[in-house]
């Protein structure tokens, strides 16, 4: 073009390479300049006027190619052609790549040619220009098509059919038309959609079953008997993805449905998640709530023959039993939804509790050694399940740990990462206690508080508080064997305040991380009492390690009193701990802390030291 055209164009185009190009491929089509109308201010209005200039056969492929996206093959903007306009289909294609719109990929054995839209913008052009009845038809149709191509994967095509019959039914809606006939469409869509999101689910990808199963509940008229099923499996989707809120008021509505409907059965459905959420969110109300209800819902479930409903209602059980730092209580609660959920055939489900049982093996009273072999059994059982491969070797990390495998756990435990940051922030990622664990076991306590504060700032996002109590805990403790004690403080009361007197765990934390921390402070007396309260706390529990730590914390206060004899008694009890545990390194650690004990030369006047770890480590 003369000089002067190619400075208006490129001052029109603004720097907008998608801009400049089609400006370029219209000059021949306009008059824009002086002697005729301005040229377009926008992409958008460039890409309206272009199309508005093309031919009717042009114009027709280009819709139907907007409908099935942007890429496309020339089978399937056939399909969606009038009969007679077939014939000239490769024709027009041609001519639309001559034109800058659309642009030829490589063919596919399974689809034959291959064409793709310039730009997204373009295609958004296109399909704008659609009336709205033939966006509807166009839709319905195309979805009609995918349903008649061959069988591939299972479930290779729902969410892709869900997708074009949603749009449907919302066209025709938006046109006033209902009826039976868009209603039978809405709940073909439905459960396209929710076969999608359930596939998701069962992989991991909690944000992608939430939208799925949001947008199937969305078409379905409110006494259709599906609501209550989508409502709930969406509830328990937005507690894996962190959105409690939202949980709590998808489940609330899924409660009014069923109580609308009297259907027991999907009652107790809701029930149970509603349960799990409050285990979140309120833990001491919860707890309280479960066991007066849990029996009326196994009936329930038994009664209907529901093997779902019955894995899920011992998972609730096993909850509250982790809940109580019972892990043996829990993990016979856990195979007996393991059982469940394999009678049933949800693999979801099942590599969820096989990810709740590598914890069992991690925290509870199994020596390493056979936590291992356990473990690694749970993962040749799950295949190739992204995030229950990723929650088992992070527990597997913590057991190789202990045994003096620290090369092979951090591997392990950058493998989990690399996972859960592949898929995502859920409730599962937030949680990797395993991580802190191992830094501090390996004397790293500032590796460790980087870990705890990355679940800690999730957690608290998500407005959760079932694991901040025992994460604000340990955070604590990272930062007490760190020295900044006023900061540990803070995360000691927010562990109090979440964990309301229920989380065992992190009370057994919190007061030993306080004893530390008066002991420093000279105030002996009171370091005592709590670091004994710690103890007692932890003799509730079969958590080997966090008993054996509240003896060590014992043992560090009572030795700096002059208490000789108890603090060699607390820490022999600590290391019979950790053998019966298989925790080398933990033992190894108590045993060093015995001889110190055995020579009170060392430890009189050390009384800077705040915590166990500081000196071990």
């Amino acid at each position: 073009p003369p000089e002067a055209d190619r400075r208006r164009l490129l001052e029109a185009a603004a720097g907008n390479p998608l801009f400049l190009e089609q400006l370029a491929a219209a000059r021949g089509e306009h008059r824009w300049g002086d002697s005729g109308p301005p040229l377009p201010a926008t992409i958008q209005a460039l890409l309206a006027a272009r199309l508005d200039l093309l031919g009717p056969g042009e114009r027709a492929v280009l819709w139907r190619a907007a409908v099935v996206g942007r890429d496309f093959s020339l089978r399937a903007v056939a399909e969606l052609l009038p009969e007679e306009v077939r014939v000239p289909l490769r024709r027009h294609l041609l001519a639309l790549v001559a034109k800058g719109l659309v642009q030829e990929q490589p063919p596919q054995q399974e689809v034959g040619e291959r064409y793709a839209f310039r730009h997204v913008l373009v295609q958004q052009a296109a399909y704008r220009a659609i009336p709205k009845s033939l966006r509807a038809g166009l839709h319905e149709r195309f979805a009609g098509w995918l349903e008649r191509l061959p069988a591939g994967r299972a479930g290779e095509y729902d969410e892709l059919l869900g997708y074009h019959l949603e749009r449907a039914v919302r066209y025709q809606r938006e046109l006033g038309r209902s009826g039976g006939q868009v209603g039978a469409l809405a709940r073909r869509a439905a459960g396209f959609l929710e076969a999608a999101g359930t596939r998701a689910h069962a992989r991991g990808d909690a944000p992608a079953a939430v939208r799925l199963l949001q947008t199937a509940s969305s078409l379905v008229e409110a006494d259709d008997p599906a609501l209550a099923r989508l409502l709930t499996q969406l509830g328990a989707a937005m507690i894996e993805a962190g959105q409690l809120d939202g949980a709590a008021a998808t489940l609330e509505r899924a409660q009014q449905v069923t109580a609308t409907a009297g259907d027991q059965r999907a009652w107790a459905h809701v029930r149970v998640q509603q349960l799990f959420l409050g285990l979140q969110v309120d833990v001491r109300g919860t707890t309280a709530a479960v066991a007066p209800l849990l029996p009326q819902m196994l009936r329930i479930f038994e009664h209907h023959g529901d093997q779902l409903g019955l894995c899920q209602a011992w998972r609730l059980r096993a909850a509250v039993h982790w809940m109580q730092a019972d892990s043996a209580g829990a993990e016979r609660a856990w195979q007996r939804a393991a059982a469940h959920a394999r009678q049933a055939g949800d693999e979801r489900q099942l590599t969820e509790i096989l990810g709740w049982l590598a914890s069992a093996a991690l925290w509870g009273p199994t020596p390493a050694p056979e936590g291992i072999e356990r473990c690694e059994r749970f993962l040749a059982e799950i295949g190739g399940h992204r995030t229950g491969e990723a929650v088992i070797v992070n527990h597997l990390a913590g057991l190789y740990a202990m045994r003096g495998q620290v090369d092979r756990a951090n591997l392990l435990l950058a493998r989990g990462r690399a996972i859960f940051d592949e898929l995502g922030a859920t409730m599962t990622s937030a949680v990797t206690q395993p991580a802190s664990f191992v830094a501090m076991l390996t004397g790293d306590a500032a590796a460790a508080e980087a870990h705890l504060r990355r679940d800690y700032e999730h957690l608290e996002r998500m407005g959760e508080k079932g694991y901040l109590g025992t994460t604000a805990a340990l955070l604590a403790r990272a930062l007490a064997v760190q020295r900044r004690h006023d900061e540990a403080e803070r995360f000691v009361r927010v562990s109090q305040e979440a964990g309301a007197g229920e989380d065992l765990l992190a009370q057994v934390v919190w007061q030993g991380v306080l004893a530390g921390i008066l002991a420093d402070r000279g105030d002996l007396a009171e370091a005592e009492r709590l670091a004994r309260a710690a103890v007692e706390s932890a003799e509730r529990t079969d958590f080997l390690n966090y008993r054996g730590d509240a003896l060590v914390q014992l043992a560090e206060v009572l030795g700096r009193a002059g208490r000789t004899a108890d603090a060699l008694s607390a820490a022999a009890q600590a290391l019979k701990l950790y053998e019966r545990k298989r925790n080398d390194l933990a033992a190894e650690r108590a045993r060093r802390q015995l001889q110190r004990l055995e020579q009170p030369s060392e430890v009189a006047g050390n009384g800077h030291r705040a915590n166990f770890t500081d000196r071990d480590t």
